[in-house]
């Protein structure tokens, strides 16, 4: 893969993705999660991509575009007992992550797992690790529950949960920025009108700047 120290977009599926021009990244490495597979032809060929999903029902539902990808760029987790889908590797998430003692920059070569909220931390930040990404930046990351890019209405949780599920996920979110930060990686946020309010944020056209 890329060089130590290369930059990182992470594609999560709110309808900011639909806002930004995802052709304009170029040399970097981009993590595609869940649905955001769809947008895959609009990543340009000079882009090292992944894909990231920590729910399987979710892989079957796009598997063709998943199976654009090589096999060694798609890694999958579960918070079942699954360990093979499709002939990719799944890696098993069976507790809630509590503390930053539980994060490593190798975990996601493991079999097990920590399981949180969101495919963006159980995959997408482990993979950064992996890679040593320098900064990685979320796109899509609206952080509500308002429809998703692909479809305005579509909601993968209930409204009556959303707001324990957002506490959930901010509460992960400020352990792997704890944790980035400790080792000189960075995560930014380029959405704007976004309700998380963990990472520090920069706009997406500024974003392409950074060395």
């Amino acid at each position: 893969y890329m060089t130590t120290g290369s930059n990182a977009y992470i594609l999560l599926s709110g309808p900011h993705l639909n806002e930004v021009d995802l052709t304009k990244i170029k040399n970097s490495i981009v993590i595609s999660c869940s649905r955001t597979i769809l947008a895959l032809n609009k990543i340009d060929n000079s882009n090292d991509i992944y894909y990231a999903c920590g729910d399987l029902s979710t892989v079957n539902d796009v598997l063709p575009w998943v199976q654009q990808l090589p096999d060694e760029k798609v890694y999958l987790a579960t918070a079942t007992d699954i360990t093979n889908f499709h002939g990719y590797k799944v890696r098993v998430m069976p507790k809630r992550l509590k503390d930053i003692s539980e994060i490593s920059m190798d975990m996601i070569d493991q079999d097990v797992m920590p399981w949180s909220y969101g495919t963006v931390n159980d995959v997408a930040f482990p993979l950064c690790m992996k890679l040593r990404v320098k900064n990685a930046f979320l796109i899509g990351c609206n952080h509500d529950n308002q429809g998703q890019f692909f479809n305005s209405k579509f909601k993968s949780i209930g409204d009556d949960i959303i707001d324990g599920v957002r506490d959930a996920m901010s509460f992960t979110f400020k352990l792997y920025k704890e944790f980035f930060e400790s080792n000189g990686m960075k995560i930014y946020n380029t959405c704007m009108d976004t309700k998380e309010t963990v990472f520090d944020k920069m706009e997406f056209e500024e974003s392409l700047e950074v060395q």
